[in-house]
């Protein structure tokens, strides 16, 4: 019974910390152009910016403001 609550326990720590850091990286972003860095990721993986998928990121990336964010 010990041992499956201790790896209940680690289990939650780790989602705790996954969502500690993916909140600061999002923090991270409040005063940066987030279209520039949505292009940036869309040409580094060799997508067409016109595409169907690609062209809803960007969208949504514009639409984003510090507010928001």
């Amino acid at each position: 019974m010990s041992r499956t609550i201790r790896a209940v326990a680690a289990f939650e720590a780790l989602k705790g910390a996954v969502v500690l850091l993916a909140s600061s990286a999002v923090l991270s972003l409040a005063h940066r152009d987030l279209h520039a860095l949505a292009l940036a990721l869309v040409e580094h993986t060799h997508l067409n910016p016109a595409s169907h998928y690609p062209q809803i990121f960007l969208d949504a990336a514009t639409r984003v403001h510090d507010a928001r964010l």
